[in-house]
């Protein structure tokens, strides 16, 4: 488990990460990149062990009823709209946000 996260946080590649059906090729002793220590993915490891990658599933699992649940509360939601002014003062650019509260 322990080498196939270590993959899987360590490739460069743009596609999603995923386990080949014959596995992987070699395994080559994968070097962590700099902002990635032994402690992190350790952790990882031991979180995937205890509930593997169902909490991050449920989450498609449910899209359609979160998508319906959604659309019954549109009409209660309130609607925001914020003016954004920027002003220079010393040398900065200072961000002044107004917010503008309308509900339905």
């Amino acid at each position: 488990t322990a080498r196939i996260i270590k993959r899987f946080l360590t490739s460069r590649s743009p596609r999603p990460p995923c386990i080949p059906k014959g596995g992987f090729r070699t395994s080559p002793n994968t070097t962590l990149l700099a902002w990635l220590c032994e402690e992190d993915v350790n952790y990882s490891v031991s979180k995937f062990d205890n509930r593997g990658f169902t909490g991050g599933l449920n989450y498609y699992r449910a899209l359609d009823l979160y998508v319906s649940f959604t659309s019954l509360l549109k009409s209660y939601l309130q609607k925001i709209m914020v003016v954004m002014v920027l002003k220079k003062k010393s040398g900065y650019l200072e961000v002044i946000v107004y917010s503008l509260w309308k509900t339905n």
